[in-house]
């Protein structure tokens, strides 16, 4: 790993030293452990776990996400960075629980099309109660699916350590954490393969809320090409996507990631549905435009308009 610079010194925007692939296992703010989980995520996991380098001086996108959506998982210096960026763009928690709501919204929807399989990319802290922007994907589908059979998908120990606590809560539904990097897609679906509980002949609903930004072209490309390779006829696609947003002040938001050391790559709709290329609209996958973010719902056929 490439030595890090001292906490506040500027680096470029879209080169996040950890984007979902570092963090912290226990939740502590410098030498106190501070542990808050809301529910549905109810149960703790045992004792500090064994991690190999903990960054109190670093923010991680997931808990900076945690922050500017009201989660309860994230440090001074993840809430340093939702300031920044507020500064840059006024409503950007607004926008982002917009856009979360909105991928809840398509997970839903896709369970009533009679998709009961789901895998949640990059999901992130989503630790959140019923109902919240930071409410776990389970909650949105189990509603409509009480079969339904969920994958979460991170790379954050931190993540990780919040899934498994997750996997102890008593839910009606198959509910699995796998360690997964989106930048590997080949790794990442042989990962996904493995998973015991996963049925690769039927169709699966992927969800990439809010993360793809992360990911150079190159990286989102070669992810988006390789499970519509990989998934199943019928599959589908869900996710939100940041934009350099009308009227916000791109240079100060690229200069607020860079600060924060969090990946910037902004897309615009155009841009986003080039890396889509391949993967068909779904009728039913219409979603409200929201400032900032592109909303997409695609698959792979039987679904399609």
């Amino acid at each position: 790993m490439s030595p890090r610079s001292a906490p506040g010194t500027p680096r470029p925007a879209g080169r996040a030293s950890s984007p979902r692939a570092a963090g912290i296992v226990w939740v502590s703010e410098a030498e106190a452990v501070t542990r808050a989980v809301a529910a549905p995520w109810e149960r703790q996991t045992p004792g500090p776990m064994t991690h190999q380098s903990i960054r109190p001086d670093s923010a991680a996108s997931a808990r900076v996400s945690s922050a500017l959506l009201g989660g309860k998982d994230h440090w001074a210096v993840d809430r340093d960075a939702v300031r920044r960026l507020c500064d840059a763009a006024p409503h950007w928690a607004q926008h982002a629980a917009a856009a979360r709501r909105a991928v809840l919204g398509m997970a839903a929807a896709a369970a009533t099309q009679g998709v009961d399989q789901f895998v949640d990319l990059g999901c992130g802290l989503t630790t959140g109660a019923v109902g919240t922007a930071l409410a776990p994907l389970h909650t949105a589908v189990l509603p409509v699916c009480r079969a339904v059979s969920v994958v979460y998908v991170d790379r954050d120990p931190m993540v990780l350590a919040h899934a498994r606590a997750l996997l102890r809560a008593t839910v009606p539904a198959t509910v699995r954490q796998v360690d997964g990097d989106l930048s590997a897609p080949a790794s990442l679906l042989a990962a996904l393969r493995d998973d015991a509980g996963s049925r690769w002949r039927r169709p699966v609903a992927v969800v990439l809320s809010d993360v793809l930004h992360e990911l150079t072209d190159d990286q989102a490309a070669g992810l988006l090409h390789a499970l519509r390779e990989a998934l199943p006829t019928g599959s589908v696609l869900l996710l939100t996507h940041r934009t350099p947003g009308e009227g916000e002040d791109h240079e100060a938001l690229a200069g607020a990631h860079a600060e924060s050391a969090l990946a910037w790559h902004p897309r615009g709709a155009r841009q986003v549905a080039a890396l889509a290329g391949g993967w068909q609209p779904l009728s039913w996958g219409r979603t409200r435009r929201i400032p900032g973010f592109v909303t997409l719902a695609v698959g792979t056929g039987r679904w399609a308009a």
